[in-house]
């Protein structure tokens, strides 16, 4: 076929305003193809989010496998969007995982110059994506190859109407076969764009000479025609419906109006006196369905404002989150739960055809990753203190080992309970170890005291012993005769009580009732009050010293020292006084009344020092005492002196 001959019939032919309006309702598919359309740019936009939000959730290593099997087992073509979308979530994840590492790398002291961080996954997917670019290119390739092919094949067909179209003697049999060209020219697929635009009007222009043709046989013509208008009246009919329906996505709606456009394009001519009505009628029905579609489009972007507001919404909550506020593990713990909800909430809400989101995206992710920066710093620093506290209790435990076969029961059961009251006051360590270190800790102190209760129940049974003797002695000393009772019988019957042993708790009855016959014995002899009051004096420090009381028996030591220095100040003042009364007036009797008063601060003095070599007997080294309350008299001090 020569083009230049074709092109040259295409620029001398006159085409009447009837045949011009019909060529422009019938745009060839293959130039809509390559249509920078809004709406279906739209509706691809749609498309791709949808595709997007498919893969949110999923891990890396997910998005990796499901990228594997796509591409392995899927037509490139219809993966394309899937793997994409694949890409971008897949290396968001590995960009946010490297920049964490890299903080991480930068808080520890490290220079940025110096990071260096290995990602296997990154490389893994690199290859599979390589793999998938070269089946895509290799598809083109053959794409192209099938573009050509068509070409040539429709240009066949068009050297076919050419020879149909000049020839004026037209029979039933060449009007089958022109059919048959138009349904081959249909079959046949898409051409390259370049060449659409020609090669489409070519087609017209022969079909319209072909049909300029029929007009010899106007009765092939008619029939026709006919059959042309009752299919557009037919496609008519479907826009009517269309602007009937409901559609909830842009892109249904899109898809349906591109389907009618396509049909009404592969219908033949029809009658000229109907074409400009029926054209006329179609398109304002189309444009009716656009309006509604417009309309459509409009209540989605104020969905996608309101959306955007939610999101908004969800990030300012976060951001004003005071994180210098939170300073316990539960208040973390408190907020790392809530976390999951913000997430939730953000995600369900979906990615918005907006020109905010990306950017409230990366704000959201990075308040987010701010938040798990401080809890990860908190919970460092928590960690160090752990592993003090750690180090405290195992030495806590060392000390509880070294101890535990003790038998000075006493100082044992106080440094048992000491060490048991510091372990409560050191904090927590690290969990791992926290089961362990107790479990040791615990059962070295178990051990000790079931060792001291063991003890307690054989000095429990020797208390008991005691008791029984005490009271048999007792009834004994009831029964003396009086001419067996002096001091040294008194005072060994004391000693061979003491000798007796301690009695169990609550039964100190036996050793009252024992000092209170004890005291009767020693009001039977003949001896001065002074002596008496000493030997009961020295049996009552003597059972406060048994019984365990020995910050009473040293108070009362540091009571005398108190009193005899007090006493002796006394005494100097009153002899003082004396010596001026002898050398102005003898025999006064207020000089009388003062000796009386120096004799008994003399015996008091007197008293005291003996008392006082009693007490010394006692060892005070190894008592531990409130040292402020020996320089503090007692209150009741001067009523012991004056009952004395």
């Amino acid at each position: 076929m020569k083009t230049t001959f074709v092109e040259n019939e295409v620029n001398k032919t006159a085409i009447t305003d009837n045949e011009s309006t019909a060529k422009s309702e019938e745009l060839d598919d293959n130039v809509l193809e390559h249509q920078d359309d809004e709406d279906h740019h739209e509706a691809d936009e749609q498309h791709s989010d949808n595709i997007f939000k498919h893969y949110e959730e999923d891990s890396p290593e997910e998005l990796y496998k499901k990228a594997v099997k796509l591409i392995k087992n899927e037509l490139v073509t219809e993966i394309k969007e899937h793997i994409e979308a694949i890409k971008r979530h897949i290396l968001f994840h590995l960009d946010e995982e490297r920049r964490e590492k890299l903080q991480a790398f930068v808080e520890d002291g490290g220079n940025e110059i110096d990071f260096s961080y290995e990602q296997p996954l990154r490389q893994k997917f690199k290859e599979i994506y390589s793999e998938f670019r070269q089946k895509l290119n290799e598809y083109y390739k053959k794409r192209k190859e099938e573009l050509e092919s068509n070409l040539y094949q429709k240009k066949l067909i068009l050297e076919e109407l050419k020879t149909l179209s000049m020839n004026a003697d037209i029979t039933e049999e060449t009007f089958e076969r022109v059919r048959t060209l138009q349904d081959n020219w249909k079959k046949i697929g898409p051409i390259p764009y370049s060449e659409s635009e020609h090669i489409y009007r070519l087609y017209h222009f022969y079909l319209d000479k072909f049909y300029d043709n029929l007009k010899l046989n106007k009765e092939f013509r008619d029939l026709h025609f006919k059959k042309n208008q009752e299919k557009k009246e037919e496609i008519i009919q479907k826009a009517k419906e269309l602007l009937e329906s409901d559609f909830e996505k842009i892109s249904d709606l899109t898809k349906a109006i591109k389907l009618l456009e396509k049909e009404w394009r592969e219908v033949g001519p029809v009658p000229k006196e109907n074409r400009e009505e029926l054209w006329k009628t179609f398109n304002e029905i189309l444009d009716q369905v656009r309006e509604k579609k417009s309309e459509l489009s409009e209540l989605i972007k104020k969905e996608r404002e309101e959306k955007i507001q939610q999101k908004k919404e969800i990030l300012r909550e976060l951001e004003t989150i005071d994180l210098n506020e939170i300073k316990t593990h539960d208040q973390w713990q408190e907020l790392i739960n809530k976390i999951p909800s913000y997430t939730e909430r953000f995600k369900k809400i979906g990615r918005v055809l907006h020109p905010e989101n990306d950017t409230i995206w990366q704000q959201f992710n990075s308040t987010i990753r701010n938040i798990i920066r401080a809890k990860n710093a908190f919970y460092k620093a928590i960690k160090q203190v752990q592993g003090t506290n750690l180090e405290k209790k195992r030495e806590l435990v060392r000390l509880a080992a070294e101890n535990v076969e003790r038998t000075d029961w006493d100082e044992a059961v106080n440094f048992f309970k000491k060490i048991q009251s510091e372990w409560k006051k050191i904090g927590p360590v690290p969990k791992k170890y926290s089961e362990s270190v107790w479990t040791e800790f615990r059962e070295t102190c178990n051990k000790f005291f079931d060792r001291y209760h063991e003890y307690l129940k054989e000095k429990d049974k020797e208390l008991f012993d005691n008791l029984e003797k005490k009271k048999l002695f007792f009834e004994e000393l009831k029964n003396i005769a009086e001419s067996s009772i002096s001091p040294d019988y008194l005072t060994q019957q004391i000693e061979h009580w003491k000798s007796l042993g301690k009695v169990p708790p609550g039964n100190q009855e036996i050793e009252r009732e024992f000092h209170k016959l004890i005291d009767s014995y020693f009001e039977k002899l003949d001896l001065n009050k002074n002596e008496i009051y000493l030997i009961r004096f020295e049996l009552k420090m003597n059972n406060l010293w048994e019984q365990g009381d020995k910050l009473a028996v040293y108070n009362e030591r540091q009571r005398l020292v108190r009193m005899y220095d007090e006493v002796r100040k006394e005494l100097n003042l009153l002899e003082n006084n004396i010596n001026l009364f002898t050398s102005k007036s003898g025999g006064n009797p207020f000089v009388k009344e003062v000796e009386k008063n120096i004799q008994r601060h003399k015996e008091n003095l007197e008293l005291i020092v003996k008392k006082l070599e009693v007490l010394n007997k006692f060892s005070f080294e190894d008592l531990k005492v409130d040292k402020t309350r020996d320089s503090k008299p007692r209150k009741k001090d001067k009523k012991d002196r004056k009952k004395r």
